[in-house]
Order: structure tokens, then C-alpha cells, then sequence
């Protein structure tokens, strides 16, 4: 962030629901209202999920309403992820000297923006990227193009190069790009050394989940689950424990399909109470 030299930030990614990347945004709009002195502005629903994070906090709210666009009419720089190019003009209306900051966060947040993103993404990114060429050549070529422009004017960043790479096999751009990890709040795992719970050889081994409960990400879970049963039936009914953090359309789906395999289904947890149950409860964590 400290690349941006414009006093004004907007973060942009309105919705209602819990995830990861909207509490992503949450965490560094606060740090900016906290200990900089950016003017802060978030464009979100009334009762949208960031909005409810920072309640309380000095930032200057832009209400969102569906079908309508916000304008913007002084010079700002504008974060959001990669999945938001393709609305950013039916959504917003930008002033000459609005600056856009696109950050991919998921190697699919370009894919999604293609005609047949759902058979790209059952396949490698090199074969992805040769049907593509010739089934939606201009799209393809649109996107390399947009992706090259962004990242020359730093405006474009990938938060990892496993990201970048699956772009570039499947989009074939050119050029260096800029990273931006996602920044960890480490506090509470200092206060516990380091680490979640020390694991003896002879107990339970306790595995986190922790993601919103959607199609794409409970099928993942659900592997994990079929594993977990796999190695429950070859060493013993007390050997792992699934702790399944959060909600979403699936959860009554993710409640049945884990019947007979040892899991504690937790639900939602947010900041503090999170944290306390994960270093209380768990081992090893997978997030998405």
C-alpha cells in the first residue's frame, strides 16, 4: 500500500456474506484508518459484511444499492480483487484521476471472466489455454492485454506466483508483475508460542476447516472428509477429528455428508472467539 501516493482509498467489494476475502479487505481497511493517515472510504451494501467490521471506526461510508452505479468525483485509488473487472464501469463511474488497484486473490479470478470458465478450470491451465485460443480468441487476447497494461502501471498484483503462473499458461501475457501477499495478524499465535496445539503421538490428531460452506470449497472438503474416513477405517475410529469453522448454503449438505465420520461441525466463529478455538481445539488448519 505504501506504493499508492493518493490520500484517498476506496475499498470496493460489496456483500453480505462471510468469506474470506471480504474479511481480508476488512482487516486492511481498518489497519489504514488506524494507524495512517489515508482518508478511508468503503463502498458497500447498508448492511453489507465489511461495513459491519469496521462499525465504529472513523472512514466515510458510500452505500451500494443493486442496478446502480457510485461516482467518484476526486482523485482516489480504488482496491478491489481481480474477479471485479468486468463490472467496475456498470458499478462505478470513475473520475480522469481515479486510480484502480486490482488484486487477485484466487487463480480463477480471471478464468471466471471467460465464456467457459467451467470447463477451463477442469483442465491444465496449458490445454485451458489452447481450446481457449480457439474458441474465444478475442477474450483471451482482452485479458492478456488487461493484465500486461495493470501490471506495468502497478496496478495489477497477484497475491502469489502460483496465481500468476496459472494465468500466464492459460492467458499467454507477457511481462513482469508486482506481488502483494496477504498480510497475517500474528498476535494470537504469539501469545501461544508459535503454534496450535502440541500434538502427542498417541492422541487424537484434530484437523481444522475453516471456509464459507459454497459449492466450489465443499467439494474440496469433501475429499478431505473421504480421506479422513479412509484413514479412520485403516487406523482406528480415534485417530483424526474434522472441526468444520463456518457457514453458508451447504451446511446442511456438509451436516449430512458427515455422518460416520468423526467431525465436530462449529459453525460460524469471528475475530477473538476464532482465534481461542483454534489454538484450544486444533492441530493443523486448512482455509480457503
Amino acid at each position: 500500500m505504501r506504493a499508492m501516493h493518493r490520500d484517498n482509498i476506496y475499498f470496493f467489494h460489496p456483500t453480505r456474506d462471510i468469506g474470506g476475502a471480504p474479511y481480508l479487505l476488512a482487516r486492511i481497511a481498518r489497519y489504514l484508518i488506524e494507524h495512517t493517515s489515508h482518508r478511508v472510504y468503503l463502498i458497500d451494501y447498508q448492511d453489507g459484511f465489511i461495513r459491519r467490521r469496521l462499525e465504529g471506526l472513523d472512514y466515510q461510508f458510500v452505500e451500494f444499492k443493486q442496478g446502480s452505479r457510485v461516482a467518484i468525483e476526486e482523485p482516489a485509488t480504488i482496491v478491489q480483487f481481480l474477479s471485479h473487472v468486468p463490472f467496475i464501469n456498470s458499478r462505478l463511474i470513475l473520475a480522469e484521476t481515479t486510480k484502480l488497484f486490482f488484486w487477485d486473490m484466487h487463480p480463477y479470478n480471471l478464468v471466471e471472466q471467460m465464456a467457459f470458465s467451467g470447463v477451463y478450470k477442469r483442465m491444465p491451465a496449458e490445454n485451458a489455454h489452447r481450446l481457449s485460443s480457439l474458441i474465444e480468441q478475442t477474450r483471451c487476447r482482452k485479458l492478456a492485454r488487461f493484465v500486461e497494461l495493470g501490471a506495468a502501471s502497478r496496478g495489477v498484483v497477484f497475491m502469489a506466483e502460483r496465481n500468476k503462473d496459472y494465468n500466464q499458461k492459460l492467458l499467454g501475457f507477457s511481462g513482469q508483475v508486482g506481488y502483494l501477499p496477504i498480510p497475517i495478524e500474528t498476535s494470537a499465535l504469539a501469545k501461544s508460542g508459535g503454534c496450535l496445539k502440541n500434538a502427542d503421538v498417541d492422541q487424537t490428531i484434530h484437523i481444522g476447516w475453516l471456509s464459507r460452506l459454497d459449492t466450489w470449497k465443499t467439494r474440496v472438503l469433501f475429499r478431505l472428509l473421504d480421506d479422513v474416513d479412509a484413514y479412520r477405517r485403516m487406523h482406528g475410529s480415534g485417530s483424526l477429528h474434522v472441526h468444520i469453522i463456518g457457514d453458508g448454503p451447504k451446511q446442511n449438505e456438509v451436516q449430512a455428508r458427515c455422518t460416520g465420520v468423526n467431525t465436530s461441525v462449529v459453525g460460524r466463529l469471528e475475530d477473538s472467539a476464532l482465534s481461542e478455538y483454534m489454538l484450544d481445539h486444533l492441530h493443523v488448519g486448512f482455509a480457503m
